[in-house]
């Protein structure tokens, strides 16, 4: 009885994972098969930025052209214009001095690589 119990838990559960698996492959597959942009609103940023350096607004009329949407509030873009967070991101690089490929000598020896 208790090796059908084990047996039947196993099987059980490797339902359970297939389902997952192919929930999972399901949506892998209608992601892929949008047709909608995977910008993520990065892009929006872009163009924000370009606007806001070729116009010095990118509050224009509703008439004109390009109609900007964002999700990052005005002063955001405005840094991003002027290399501020560029610098901010370098900055803090320099600050850190942490080189990733150390990670690996410190935990391997080197004829693990």
């Amino acid at each position: 009885m208790q090796r059908f119990v084990a047996v039947l838990v196993r099987v059980l559960l490797g339902l359970v994972l297939l389902y997952a698996a192919l929930r999972f492959g399901l949506k892998v597959f209608y992601f892929l098969r949008s047709p909608w942009s995977r910008d993520y609103g990065e892009g929006a940023v872009l163009a924000m930025v370009q606007v806001l350096g070729d116009h010095g607004n990118y509050f224009t009329s509703l008439r004109d052209y390009p109609l900007v949407t964002g999700n990052y509030p005005p002063v955001f873009n405005g840094l991003v214009a002027l290399g501020f967070l560029a610098v901010l991101s370098v900055g803090g690089t320099l600050v850190d001095g942490h080189n990733p490929s150390d990670d690996c000598h410190d935990q391997c020896d080197d004829g693990d690589l």
